[in-house]
């Protein structure tokens, strides 16, 4: 009988399942998270995008819509947010990278003066308030290089009585700052 019993509790101890060990842990992947965001900036206007969190919350991609009061463009953002490795921590500090065209078109009020348009690059510090893989608030500031070219430049020279001079579209290009914008991001967890 005590064979019996000691054969029936070996059985038995062979289905029950055993954990693995407790000191390996499977490491947990990060979700590819993605979201939407809206900004108001000076110089790059208004600006609606789609928001990218690769694999990783503390780096994150934004491409936007932009239109400032000129014209229609387009922005490519990328942002490290080294607090963001707390998740939970509702405020962050990070560095934006911000590349953009701004469509030429005529200055507001104006439609004697040529068309301007611009390509920019903003090297931003920034502030984060609320979580990174949620809905967050962000302000940012820093300086800007500005590479503005003009359309119709030559006809604006000859309408106010300078056939003489034969002037083609000039193109300036300057640092600019402080420029700054603020918005919103919601990433969806």
């Amino acid at each position: 009988m005590r064979k019996s019993m000691f054969s029936l509790l070996a059985v038995a101890l062979m289905c029950i399942p055993v954990p693995a060990n407790a000191d390996e842990t499977v490491p947990n992947p990060h979700p590819f998270r993605v979201g939407f965001g809206s900004d108001i900036g000076v110089h790059s206007g208004f600006a609606l995008g789609v928001v990218v969190h690769p694999k990783i919350d503390w780096i994150s991609t934004q491409l936007s819509l932009t239109h400032n009061a000129i014209a229609f463009g387009g922005r490519l953002s990328v942002k490290l947010d080294p607090l963001a490795l707390k998740p939970n921590l509702p405020i962050g500090l990070f560095f934006d990278l911000q590349g953009g065209i701004a469509g030429q078109g005529n200055i507001p009020g104006t439609t004697d003066l040529p068309q301007v348009g611009y390509k920019y690059l903003n090297m931003y510090g920034g502030l984060r308030l609320g979580r990174p893989n949620n809905f967050h608030w962000n302000f940012e500031v820093g300086p800007s290089y500005i590479y503005a070219t003009t359309k119709e430049f030559q006809s604006f020279i000859s309408k106010n009585g300078s056939n003489d001079v034969k002037v083609s579209n000039p193109a300036v290009s300057a640092w600019i700052t402080p420029t700054f914008s603020t918005g919103f991001e919601v990433v969806f967890p």
